[in-house]
């Protein structure tokens, strides 16, 4: 008996129908058949898709969580002016954001350019 459940499973894992075939001693055929009648990629292709919405998401916030915890070190008066320079480039570099810096200014200002948009 074919365990379709198993193929489909598997399947939306990203094996492809010839792998299947083979693992499951059924024709690629019938395989590809069943994927095509069921609109298997199209359910592959929408599960795809709210992985990546709920990775960007998350990704977001905690983008979002580092820029609040980088304002709240630069507009600290209690931070000396070399800490603040660490704290901003310690949350970069945690935030994921370290290939994207484009340049941190020692400036007064503390401006901190990524992806050509200014975090003051």
């Amino acid at each position: 008996m074919i365990n379709w459940n198993e193929i489909y499973t598997k399947y939306l894992q990203g094996a492809a129908p010839k792998d299947l075939a083979v693992e499951y001693g059924v024709e690629a055929k019938k395989i590809s058949a069943k994927v095509s009648y069921e609109k298997w990629k199209e359910k592959k292709i929408k599960i795809k898709d709210k992985i990546i919405d709920s990775i960007e998401k998350k990704i977001e916030k905690l983008t979002q969580s580092a820029f609040d915890e980088l304002e709240k070190i630069l507009n600290s008066e209690d931070a000396a002016h070399t800490n603040k320079i660490q704290a901003a480039k310690a949350i970069i570099d945690v935030s994921g954001l370290k290939k994207d810096k484009k340049e941190l200014s020692a400036s007064l200002s503390y401006e901190v350019y990524i992806n050509r948009e200014s975090v003051k």
